[in-house]
């Protein structure tokens, strides 16, 4: 016979039959629970990983855009002459005289057109240098030294945000 099972004795054949295993509904359906967990804790990783990752990469923009800001401003700021803060609840300004340059001003507003970023204004033209600013302080104590902290903040996701800090003192030339 061609089928290595089958006989010509009936009783043989019988008992060869019983003998051979077939896949049952339940075992069928143990394979399936244990895929369907094992994708279920693949995607997980995969949305755990994405999740970390978008964080990570808006928490270095905003951190670019900080460190920008503050550098633009240290650039100016050097070189002052004749400084003039003014600070209210709503805004914080500094307006001073740039050499070969002219009169400078940065701008950081907390409500209306412009909030929460920081603004350079040079002779009429103006240029948002940083977004996403939620405080901007600045310390002129002396003539010589200035103090400017800024702090950065941002919602990325439902309930979360990520904030940035920045100090920086600088010496100013005479």
């Amino acid at each position: 016979f061609p089928y290595p099972f089958c006989h010509a004795d009936n009783k043989h054949n019988k008992m060869n039959l019983r003998s051979q295993r077939a896949v049952t509904f339940i075992e069928i359906l143990v394979v399936v629970g244990i895929l369907s967990g094992v994708i279920t804790a693949v995607y997980t990783v995969l949305a755990v990983g994405n999740r970390a990752w978008i964080t990570h990469h808006h928490k270095l923009a905003l951190e670019r855009e900080a460190r920008w800001a503050l550098f633009a401003m240290v650039k100016d700021l050097r070189e002052a002459k004749g400084i003039i803060i003014t600070k209210d609840s709503e805004t914080v300004a500094i307006r001073f005289r740039k050499p070969q340059v002219g009169i400078i001003s940065f701008i950081f507003m907390k409500n209306g057109e412009g909030a929460h970023t920081i603004i350079r204004e040079a002779n009429t033209r103006k240029r948002i240098i940083a977004r996403d600013i939620t405080d901007l302080s600045l310390d002129y104590t002396d003539n010589r030294a200035l103090g400017i902290a800024i702090i950065a903040e941002k919602k990325i996701f439902k309930g979360e945000t990520i904030n940035f800090r920045l100090r920086e003192k600088i010496t100013l030339r005479k």
